[in-house]
C-alpha cells in the first residue's frame, strides 16, 4: 500500500473515531435524551432593530377588498407631448448615379507554389513551380498557364507579375530549399 493511500486510511479512521466520540459524549438538546424540543416563539418587532419587540404583529386579513376598475378616458400609451405631424410626402433629392470607368477585373487567383530546385550539370539552378497538377520551371520571362509571368528568381522568393493589370506578387522559397 502506498504512503498516500495509508495516510488517507488513517485520516478516515480518525474522522470516524471523532464522530463516534462526539455522538456518545454530547447530550441532546434539552438535557434529556429522547425528549421533544419545543420551538421558541418570539414576538416580531416593527422597528427593525434586532431583538426589539415594540408590539406584536397583527395578522393579515383573509381577504382584501379590491377597487373596481373603470374604463380609461384616454389611451395612456398615446404620445401627448408630441402629436403626430401632418402627413406630407418629403421631397426626395434626386441623386445621379456615379458614372465612371468600370473597375478593372481582379487578377486570377495566385495558386502557384514552390515545388523544388535543382542544379543542372552546367551549374545553373532550375526552380520549379507547381499549380495543382502542373509543374513548370520558373525562368525569368516565362509565361505560366495562369497568365502570370516570372519576373525574377531570388534566393528568398520567385516574383511574378500579371501583365494585363500590372499586379505583382511573389512565391516564397522555403528556407531549407534556398538556392
Amino acid at each position: 500500500m502506498s504512503t498516500v493511500r495509508r495516510g488517507l486510511w488513517w485520516t478516515l479512521a480518525g474522522v470516524g473515531a471523532i464522530s463516534a466520540w462526539s455522538v456518545v459524549k454530547m447530550p441532546l438538546a434539552g438535557g434529556a435524551q429522547g425528549s421533544v424540543v419545543e420551538p421558541i416563539v418570539r414576538e416580531h418587532s416593527t422597528s427593525g432593530a434586532v431583538g426589539a419587540t415594540d408590539s406584536p404583529v397583527t395578522a393579515l386579513p383573509a381577504t382584501v377588498d379590491r377597487e373596481v376598475l373603470t374604463v380609461a378616458e384616454r389611451d395612456p400609451f398615446a404620445d401627448i407631448a408630441n402629436p403626430p405631424a401632418p402627413s406630407v410626402a418629403p421631397a426626395t433629392p434626386v441623386v445621379k448615379p456615379f458614372v465612371g470607368p468600370p473597375l478593372p477585373p481582379p487578377p486570377p487567383p495566385m495558386t502557384h507554389r514552390f515545388f523544388g530546385a535543382m542544379r543542372t550539370p552546367e551549374g545553373s539552378m532550375l526552380v520549379y513551380l507547381t499549380d495543382s497538377d502542373e509543374q513548370a520551371p520558373a525562368k525569368v520571362g516565362q509565361a505560366l498557364r495562369s497568365g502570370y509571368v516570372v519576373e525574377a528568381v531570388t534566393e528568398r522568393e520567385i516574383k511574378l507579375v500579371y501583365p494585363p493589370l500590372d499586379h505583382h506578387t511573389s512565391v516564397p522559397v522555403p528556407p531549407d530549399s534556398r538556392l
